[in-house]
């Protein structure tokens, strides 16, 4: 199940807009206007993914008017891409400090926050850019994604409804509100709102992929079968697709295909640790001591205590049942 969450924004638009309090005298305002000459062109190299130009830019922006704030957003969001979170935060302080308005800024450094596994900061910042902007969609979803994991999960479905009706149009909204419904078992209501995201993005994979979850656990193979294989024909390397497409094929009898599917998963993610308890769980009852090989490797991995518990009985089963 993929969370959508983590957005970061990129701010391009065609003009651009003063967005901190406080009218310009005309000379502030020629200083502004020449600056956004070299943002707009900016904003041409970062599309084309020329990062290091476009930031040139934006440099000198910032050097004709200091407080040019889309510049300094395409700015941190350039630090991002460059994984130098430090100086993102910083600019996006900066932002901050200059506009506490600002909405945008607010967003990506609550995103900085959850990259960096700051959760309570992260979800105070995101509160804070929805406080600027009742309608900002993202940082709904970003909560909803944090409340997922959290297992808040009527908390995650009020956000993620929050964000499709900001942005009916996009899909983390719907994507979030299905993997809510899903972890609260309401296995119909996920599956419609992945497929609201579907009808808005068909060509990506871990849709059908999470779909075809929500069918498993409706135990409804054939139609979690069907999502699968969309996934994997979207995405090929889409391991999670390929495990779930063994376990629906385990769900139909079919071992001998399931074990096929795991072992591909395993082939394009060889750190997939839940794999080998799958293939154990797969040779169980035709052949133990491949089995048991399995199971001994998921152990050496395994961190879950509960899960543990669980195989340590199987095993015991497997040897006293021999």
């Amino acid at each position: 199940m993929k969370i959508y969450s983590k957005i970061f924004i990129l701010v391009l638009v065609a003009a651009a807009t003063m967005s901190f309090s406080g009218e310009m005298d005309k000379k502030t305002q020629k200083r502004y206007e020449k600056a956004s000459k070299y943002w707009i062109k900016g904003n041409e190299y970062f599309q084309e993914g020329k990062y290091d130009k476009a930031k040139n830019l934006y440099d000198k922006a910032l050097k004709i008017y200091d407080k040019h704030l889309e510049a300094m957003l395409n700015i941190g969001v350039i630090y991002e891409k460059q994984n130098d979170l430090k100086s993102a935060e910083q600019m996006y302080k900066k932002i901050i400090e200059i506009s506490p308005d600002t909405a945008d800024a607010h967003h990506n450094l609550g995103a900085i926050y959850e990259t960096q596994g700051k959760i309570d900061a992260a979800v105070l910042a995101y509160k804070e850019a929805i406080s600027v902007d009742q309608y900002y969609a993202r940082s709904y979803s970003n909560l909803a994604g944090i409340y997922i994991n959290k297992g808040l999960f009527d908390e995650a479905i009020e956000n993620s409804q929050k964000a499709v009706t900001c942005a009916p149009h996009d899909i983390f909204g719907y994507v979030n509100l299905g993997n809510a419904y899903l972890k609260k078992g309401e296995y119909d209501n996920a599956i419609e709102q992945y497929n609201h995201a579907i009808e808005l993005q068909p060509d990506a994979s871990f849709l059908y992929n999470n779909r075809g979850n929500a069918y498993l656990n409706k135990m409804m193979a054939e139609f979690a079968i069907m999502s699968f294989e969309k996934a994997i024909e979207l995405d090929p390397e889409n391991y999670a697709a390929h495990s779930g497409l063994g376990d629906a094929r385990m769900l139909k009898g079919k071992t001998e295909d399931a074990i096929k599917n795991y072992e591909k998963a395993m082939e394009i993610k060889p750190g997939y640790k839940l794999g080998y308890f799958k293939l154990g769980m797969a040779y169980k009852d035709t052949d133990r001591e491949k089995a048991l090989e399995y199971f001994e490797e998921y152990k050496k991995r395994a961190r879950d205590k509960k899960n543990l518990e669980i195989l340590d009985k199987i095993i015991t089963d497997m040897k006293i049942t021999k």
